[in-house]
């Protein structure tokens, strides 16, 4: 019995031994990653994408765009990438990201719209300067970004006055309107003032090229004078290149009269055909909204009335004193009159 009981004793202490030994080594000998020998090919299995980036709003980002790419044979070796472009046909002035993290398999890049670009990955080995880097380079891919332009200010738009031509001579008599003149005197009533129209002006539309956020996308613009009710342009003129840095054009007001069911839209065409707006609405077509009005208690609504009433009811009394006077002063003279024709017949 007391055999067997050592026994078991020295059994467990081995064990211990063993397992303690067995735990020095596993925190001893390091973790055995896969191995990447030396100069391992690798390469990229396909070809990588570019796509446009949209702000907030949900609009083509004009200046960026992003480069993606995905799996490699032999990714164990990679330690980094980097992002090639140039501007097609122009391979002088190219440009190099960054190293990009391995694991990373995007990038964001800068670039101007209307401008086609060659772009291409490429994958290192880091050799930590003992020699030049390893490196794999994908398929060449072309990109563009097709945006459309867009006013960042607006247009100014002036009202000028049409200068009447000049005569010689004076103004004959023929010229004047004497019924128009002496009616009131004739007739002794008051003259009504008649509605004149506006006089018409020569609007001018004017902006510079450098409004426009990119003018290598530009193509053209229209100024249009457009019917909301019947969706269609009665008054449209075209600006086509060459462009100068300052752009000017002269309408009649007659041509585009103040409408509530017109609008002035100034067109922006980019070369992809699609168009941005832009209102050039002259300043008298300008439609103002009248200051809101209070609504008064009643209590004042009344207290309104009745002065109202008051100050009727004391001008028709000025009004009965001054026609009684007149009365007074007729009579006087038609006495006047009856006197001095009685005289006449008398003697």
């Amino acid at each position: 019995m007391g055999a067997s009981l050592r026994w078991t004793m020295a059994a467990t202490e081995w064990e211990k031994y063993g397992l303690y030994f067995i735990l020095l080594f596993a925190t001893i000998i390091p973790v055995v990653w896969p191995i990447c020998y030396d100069q391992s090919p690798f390469w990229f299995i396909g070809k990588p994408e570019v796509e446009n980036l949209l702000d907030e709003e949900g609009r083509i980002l004009s200046n960026k765009v992003r480069v993606k790419w995905g799996a490699m044979h032999n990714f164990k070796c990679v330690d980094y990438f980097q992002v090639e472009y140039y501007q097609k046909g122009d391979n002088s002035n190219k440009i190099m990201t960054p190293r990009i993290e391995r694991f990373r398999r995007f990038y964001d890049i800068d670039v101007d719209p209307c401008t086609e670009y060659a772009v291409k990955v490429q994958a290192s080995e880091d050799y930590q300067g003992r020699r030049d880097d390893f490196k794999a380079v994908s398929g060449e891919v072309y990109h563009k970004v097709d945006y459309t332009p867009r006013f960042m200010s607006k247009p100014s738009v002036k009202e000028l006055k049409i200068r009447a031509p000049k005569g010689r001579g004076r103004r004959s008599g023929n010229d004047w309107n004497w019924e128009k003149r002496t009616r009131g005197w004739q007739n002794d009533e008051e003259v009504e003032e008649e509605e004149v129209a506006p006089e018409p002006v020569m609007l001018r539309i004017s902006w510079r090229l450098a409004q426009i956020d990119y003018p290598t996308c530009l193509d053209y613009f229209v100024l249009d004078y457009y019917d909301i009710t019947y969706n269609e342009s009665t008054f449209s003129r075209t600006i086509e290149r060459p462009f100068k840095p300052s752009i000017q054009y002269d309408i009649h007001s007659n041509s585009v009269p103040c409408d509530p069911e017109f609008r002035y839209i100034l067109r922006v065409f980019g070369l992809t055909g699609a168009e941005t707006r832009m209102e050039w609405t002259p300043p008298s077509c300008v439609l103002t909204t009248p200051a809101p009005t209070t609504t008064k208690a009643p209590d004042e609504r009344a207290d309104g009335a009745y002065n109202d009433l008051y100050s009727v009811m004391e001008e028709n009394d000025q009004l009965k004193a001054k026609i009684e006077g007149l009365n007074e002063e007729y009579a006087k003279i038609g006495l006047e009159v009856f006197n001095s024709f009685s005289n006449v017949y008398v003697t």
